[in-house]
């Protein structure tokens, strides 16, 4: 059986997907990390995040 913070984390995640807009879901291999950086940043300046998420 998962552990209970398995099931508090769903369950916060759910709560975001719900409250959102929209969403995207990308694969995010072969950027490097100053890349990533560039694109949280550049979302965070439109008003949008970036979650990676297992």
């Amino acid at each position: 059986m998962p552990a209970q913070s398995k099931y508090e984390m769903l369950e916060k995640v759910t709560a975001s997907l719900e409250a959102s807009k929209g969403f995207y879901v990308v694969d995010y291999r072969g950027l490097t990390v100053k890349e990533a950086e560039e694109l949280r940043r550049q979302l965070r300046a439109s008003g949008a995040n970036l979650r990676v998420l297992r």
